[in-house]
């Protein structure tokens, strides 16, 4: 495992960019007000100067416009707390290389950050690949194909927070799989909880993956325990959703800190959001446009997952309850963003970055489809 982890850290981190702009940005100048100046006001050194033209633009236009009025990131802070050692890293290594300015040396190093999570993600998928009693050889076959020739790819090398979130999702579910089918105390549920919580830390519209969760859990338990499954599910809820509670208390709490409004977030109030109308055209046109557009279609940055089609049915048969899990995860995400945004492309992204997420719940039963047909590597 550590060996295909650095395999995939290294190749991440040749093709990586070194810098970030955009969301990446706001994580970043977030991240170096928490280490520097202890709060998460950015911008309260009107005066200052960056080493960095391109990040002093972005600065000036977008953060320093305003000094009158504290200003905060749009996003919350489960990226920025990952960071967190990245940038001591770079601001240690600031003091040795002396001759190269500050902030380069500090987006450098921040920068890394999603190809180190990337390539856990791609480590994750493995070892989920495993669970399903899938051979070394497709699993790795497989995981190459998630990690090399999907947009997780790409996404290694930008500022979004959609890896992180995707690694909290995968580490979820793989601890929810794993309580299930090995002797465990069901007190381990509170691992996916925690990883589900630190999704929801970081975007909280991940909350529309509670709903997944639930059904696996009562489905699983169900099947194992059908005299006492009530007893059992209500216990495993209480478990999993403790540590879930937890961190959008946190969110909230940091929302009346900064904004004095639990439901203010950096894009909005949420008490202020127009009601979402069940439009079936914009249902349609949405989902639509996240397989089928010409310019962000999911299969078209992520070409491999439409194996899936001929994978999924012999998945069903062999892994009923954990095929409705995905399908699941899979129904959830389209239902909720076709509903809760104006517009499919996901903003300047490679690909649908709504669905990254995804990609994984599409490959899982293609490399167990693989593994069935013997397939030759």
């Amino acid at each position: 495992m550590k060996t295909k982890f650095i395999l995939f850290l290294i190749i991440y981190i040749l093709f990586a960019s070194g810098h970030y702009g955009g969301d990446g940005f706001y994580t970043y100048l977030t991240t170096e007000s928490i280490i520097l100046d202890r709060n998460l006001v950015l911008n309260d050194h009107p005066e200052r100067k960056f080493e960095i033209k391109e990040m002093e633009r972005i600065y000036n236009s977008h953060i320093n416009n305003n000094i009158n009025e504290k200003i905060y990131s749009k996003y919350q802070l489960g990226q920025v707390i990952v960071q967190l050692p990245f940038y001591l890293i770079g601001l240690l290594v600031s003091f040795l290389l002396i001759e190269i300015p500050r902030d380069y040396i500090t987006m450098f190093f921040v920068s890394m950050s999603n190809c180190v999570i990337s390539a856990l993600l791609c480590m994750v998928f493995y070892k989920i690949l495993k669970l399903f009693s899938v051979s070394d050889r497709i699993s790795l076959l497989v995981t190459i194909a998630f990690g090399l020739c999907t947009y997780v790819f790409p996404h290694s090398r930008q500022g979004f927070r959609e890896p992180l979130v995707g690694l909290c999702i995968l580490l979820g579910v793989y601890y929810s799989i794993l309580v299930y089918d090995i002797d465990r105390s069901y007190k381990e549920i509170l691992f996916p909880g925690f990883f589900i919580g630190y999704a929801i830390f970081t975007r909280f519209d991940t909350l529309y993956i509670l709903l997944p969760f639930l059904i696996y859990m009562i489905i699983k338990t169900k099947q194992l325990l059908p005299n006492k499954y009530l007893k059992c599910v209500y216990y495993q809820i209480v478990c999993f959703f403790f540590p879930i509670i937890f961190f959008i208390s946190i969110t909230l709490l940091i929302n009346y800190l900064i904004r004095r409004n639990i439901l203010a977030f950096g894009y909005g109030n949420i008490a202020q959001a127009e009601l979402i109308v069940i439009d079936s055209v914009k249902i349609i046109t949405n989902i639509w446009g996240f397989f089928f557009s010409s310019g962000k279609s999911f299969f078209l940055y992520a070409p491999v997952t439409i194996l899936f089609f001929w994978s999924i049915r012999g998945f069903i048969k062999k892994y009923r309850n954990e095929a409705i899990f995905f399908i699941s995860i899979i129904i959830f995400n389209l239902c909720f963003y076709s509903l809760a945004i104006g517009s499919f492309h996901s903003g300047y992204s490679w690909g649908a970055r709504f669905q990254y997420v995804l990609i994984p719940f599409f490959l899982i039963p293609v490399a167990v489809y693989l593994d069935n047909k013997k397939v030759n590597c």
